[in-house]
């Protein structure tokens, strides 16, 4: 046997004496490697659920967050909200939506560029007493069965909610809101036996269509988030403006919102959240997903 061989079977045998004096070690290794994938392929499977990983991730978070402070970023974005001034100046909750035609009026004239709207109209407002007074008080016995009929066509639909249609389509640049139900069990307790996506061909303007995604792949081998059912806006508002958003958001397990969903898989249609879909059009730019 050659010199370089005896010494290569040297080191075999010494590798050999190690690894059977340390098997244990390899062994516990072997097995964290093996619990440490297992955990980082389940988390990436069912994003969002408290697993370890997860919980780990959101605490890191947290600590970064509180760690951060205040933002300090200056922003071009406002919010105008309803407060316990607004309830003593108005008086009633929910307030007549003529103020909202008002509130946009006045919007539009500080330079206002485009407006959010967090609320879903998903009924008519009813006529008050006080929409129809004038018609009653004009009325005689000449244009009795005039006004009757007016006042009938009013009933149907309100003078406030005529107003706040104007106002939408006099603005022009406002994202109406829906929202969505994240469970089929969600879905069956608020809806029923009703059409879960009633109301979504009306908001298909505003549909992601743009998208690049892998050959022979689709919407459903991605953990988009899923709307089971939607409560939009009735038709009659609906067609008051051509963008739509969603502002659902979901939260963690823990009830903390962390993370911004920025869109969802309605009814296999990819739809964008309200604030993305107002960045885009402030921004006149096309919304493009990259699948991966």
């Amino acid at each position: 046997m050659s010199n370089g061989a005896r010494i290569m079977g040297e080191r075999i045998k010494k590798i050999g004496s190690h690894l059977s004096k340390s098997w244990k070690l390899i062994g516990i290794c072997i097995i964290v490697i093996a619990l440490s994938y297992f955990a980082l392929f389940h988390h990436y499977r069912q994003y969002g659920t408290n697993n370890l990983v997860y919980v780990i991730e959101s605490l890191i978070l947290d600590i970064k967050v509180r760690n951060r402070g205040v933002d300090q970023s200056r922003t071009k974005v406002g919010i105008l909200a309803i407060d316990e001034k607004s309830l003593g100046q108005f008086g009633r909750w929910p307030f007549s939506r003529r103020y909202y035609a008002q509130a946009f009026d006045n919007l539009k004239k500080l330079g206002v560029k485009w407006i959010g709207f967090d609320a879903v109209w998903a009924e008519k407002e009813k006529t008050l007493l006080e929409d129809a007074r004038q018609e009653y008080i004009d009325m005689n016995r000449r244009n009795f069965k005039a006004k009757i009929k007016m006042i009938d066509r009013m009933t149907q639909t309100s003078p406030s909610d005529q107003i706040f249609v104007e106002g939408i389509k006099r603005f022009g640049q406002i994202v109406m809101g829906f929202f969505y139900f994240g469970t089929k069990h969600e879905t069956k307790l608020n809806l029923g036996k009703n059409p879960p996506y009633k109301g979504l061909e009306q908001m298909l303007t505003s549909e992601i269509s743009a998208f690049d995604m892998p050959e022979g792949y689709s919407l459903k081998d991605y953990a988009l988030k899923r709307g089971w059912g939607i409560v939009a806006n009735t038709p009659y508002h609906a067609a008051a403006s051509e963008y739509f958003g969603f502002f659902s958001n979901d939260a963690d397990d823990d009830a903390i919102n962390r993370w911004v969903t920025l869109v969802s898989n309605i009814d296999g249609k990819i739809m964008p959240s309200l604030s993305l879909k107002i960045a885009a059009e402030y921004l006149n730019s096309e919304i493009f997903i990259v699948f991966d």
